[in-house]
């Protein structure tokens, strides 16, 4: 045995296959929700954080003093 090279095994490959229709519409059908994902979660992530700085924020407040408002 000759300890020069290395053992390999050519398998012997047939053509390579295509995805045949079912795995087309399932890639398509995963892609569509993936940017209707997109569309639907950016903006309402946008409004839920309005919403929650206007929750956190201080609500103004008047201060009446004797001769003046604050």
């Amino acid at each position: 045995m000759d300890r020069k090279k290395f053992a390999m095994i050519k398998y012997d490959h047939s053509v390579p296959m295509s995805l045949s229709g079912a795995p087309w519409i399932w890639l398509l059908l995963v892609v569509a929700v993936a940017v209707g994902a997109l569309f639907v979660f950016i903006p309402l992530r946008f409004i839920l954080g309005i919403v929650a700085l206007v929750l956190i924020r201080q609500p103004k407040r008047l201060y009446v003093g004797p001769r003046y408002l604050i």
